[in-house]
């Protein structure tokens, strides 16, 4: 569930905005429920009114809830036919898409009010509740958890943002869950494969994760949003304590970008969408060539050539070139990749066992705190001896030395690879999901935060 709170100081129109909001959504078919409270005359301006109303924001319907009085321990006298009208109301469990409940203030940080009725409004999607500013840190320490967005009744754009926030909870919801289903998806299927050195199985995961792609993106009212569902499935490939974290974050994450761009330029369409699962299927083919002439350069090539050249005099073979080998590797992923992605557009989702996935993701991830640098690199330390690594760096050197290379130069690829690999590493390491949601929700972004956020379950 997602949580707001509109906050203000008195009589700064936090209610009214809340009315407004409700009454916008309810004109646009959207489910609503809940209730605002509507002031009376106010003596000074920064002042509680005299009396307050209850309208219920479903039917406008309007109930008295408070009245001043003078000389007493507290302000107001509630009704109390009102309180138990409210009180029926919440044990019916109410489960609109959108819940307003407004406002909460002293009584609520103190743990009374409207807090007695706060378990039982947990089934909507958005709940967006009015708290007067100066008590809202003991209110999410009361109910536990802090505030997803906090939107302030008299910034500019209020209206608008909570308005938007509201409409478009359901993309980052769905956002969310799809991204805990790939991420599933790559620690299950993706770890046995690599476990058994399955042949192929770049191919097979980038067509799986086009696969969840197209089922993520084709129920959001924004499809290109559908890059962050391979964000948050890298993101959770970074909290992984053991096994390779650059390949797979990298893949992930570059996959979910070129698709995104094929459907945007192209369309939601089987072109589309072909053309995003065969860029994927490309990237997944060829990732590998080029993180290894990222680390060994030239000298990769000249190794290959070396090879080829060999295989040409002894064996009589006509070896492609390397870019030919990597072309035709890509295409070959490629078209695999894309008729695999317009096939599951045709197929429903399989929701429950996404549902599974993601539950299964949820329940196992725990984001731990982010090692420092001194941390960071002692781990890559420890990536840097696995034999993965090593394999194709001795081999290049191994092949340039029995060509006739010069010592040095084989020396300075494996020299030259440690100098490459061994900051990456660490800056792999050091990536923490939490520091990244807390940057997007700096910015405002908090959408992608949310979706994040729910994955780790940091948030209701």
């Amino acid at each position: 569930m997602l949580l707001v709170a509109v906050t203000g100081d008195v009589g700064s129109g936090k209610s009214s905005l809340l009315e407004a909001t409700a009454t916008r959504l309810r004109e646009h078919g959207r489910s609503v429920d809940g209730f605002v409270m509507k002031a009376g005359p106010r003596p000074q301006a920064d002042r509680g009114a005299d009396r307050y109303d209850l309208v219920w924001v479903a039917t406008s319907d309007s109930l008295p809830f408070a009245g001043r009085v003078e000389g007493g321990s507290v302000p107001y006298q509630f009704n109390d036919t009102t309180w138990e009208r409210i009180r029926q109301w919440a044990g019916g469990a109410p489960s609109a898409e959108v819940l307003f409940v407004d406002e909460l203030g002293k009584l609520e940080a103190q743990g009374q009010g409207f807090l007695a009725i706060w378990p039982q409004l947990q089934g909507a999607r958005v709940l967006v509740a009015g708290v007067r500013e100066s008590s809202l840190t003991e209110i999410e320490a009361r109910i536990g958890r802090p505030f997803d967005l906090i939107v302030r009744a008299d910034e500019p754009k209020a209206r608008e943002l909570l308005q938007t926030v509201c409409a478009e909870a359901s993309d980052w919801e769905r956002i969310g869950l799809y991204g805990a289903a790939s991420g599933g998806l790559e620690m299950s299927l993706g770890s046995a494969l690599h476990g058994v050195k399955f042949p192929f199985v770049g191919a097979i995961m980038s067509s799986s994760q086009c696969a969840v792609l197209s089922w993520a993106g084709d129920g959001l009212a924004r499809r290109e949003r559908v890059v962050w569902v391979s964000t948050i499935s890298a993101g959770l490939k970074a909290l992984s304590p053991a096994g390779s974290r650059l390949g797979p974050m990298l893949a992930i994450t570059v996959q979910g970008i070129l698709f995104t761009l094929a459907s945007r330029v192209l369309g939601w369409n089987r072109f589309g969408l072909f053309a995003g699962g065969f860029l994927a299927g490309a990237w997944a083919a060829s990732q590998g060539f080029f993180v290894q002439y990222l680390f060994m350069g030239k000298s990769l090539e000249k190794a290959y050539d070396t090879v080829r050249a060999w295989m040409s005099r002894q064996m009589h073979i006509e070896a492609p070139t390397l870019p030919l080998l990597i072309l035709g590797l890509a295409v070959a992923y490629g078209v695999v990749a894309g008729i695999s992605t317009t096939l599951a557009l045709r197929r429903p989702a399989p929701d429950s066992k996404l549902g599974a996935w993601a539950k299964r993701t949820r329940s196992a991830t725990e984001a731990p705190p982010s090692p420092n640098l001194g941390q960071a690199l002692g781990m890559a330390l420890r990536d840097l001896a696995r034999p993965m690594f090593w394999i194709p760096v001795v081999l290049v050197s191994g092949i340039l030395a029995v060509s006739g290379s010069k010592w040095e130069e084989s020396l300075w690829v494996a020299l030259r690879a440690v100098a490459v690999a061994l900051p990456l590493f660490a800056g792999v390491r050091m990536l923490n999901p939490l520091r990244i949601s807390a940057w997007l929700r700096r910015r405002r972004h908090w959408g992608p935060a949310y979706a994040l956020e729910s994955v780790l379950g940091r948030r209701g």
